[in-house]
């Protein structure tokens, strides 16, 4: 039974990049991501393009099985959220100077 999480985060491409490559000076702290999730009660949110980003980012690093294991690791701790038709019109036709975070934002969690 899934328990109610008091906050809800999303988590884009760049946090699971900065674990998956160790990049500095970001790592420690988008690790730190995931114990939050315990600790706060968090819950994870993500989009489908944002694992399909980080598979293909993690895959170019020349190890498919980690990029694999990994995404399947992230799964198990995100909700995959998805978004309409309507919103991604929306974002494209009123000027957000970018485009990938309004759709982010007006996405309903």
């Amino acid at each position: 039974m899934k328990k109610n999480m008091a906050y809800t985060l999303f988590i884009d491409s760049d946090i699971f990049s900065d674990v998956f490559l160790v990049r500095e000076p970001h790592f420690e702290s988008s690790v730190a991501v995931s114990h939050l999730r315990n600790e706060l009660e968090i819950e994870l949110f993500t989009s489908p393009s944002i694992i399909l980003n980080t598979n293909y980012i993690a895959q170019n690093q020349d190890n498919v099985v980690m990029a694999v294991k990994g995404v399947s690791e992230i799964l198990k701790v995100v909700e995959i959220i998805t978004t309409t038709n309507e919103i991604l019109i929306d974002c494209f036709n009123n000027k957000h100077v970018d485009v990938e975070n309004a759709v982010q934002y007006f996405t309903n969690l």
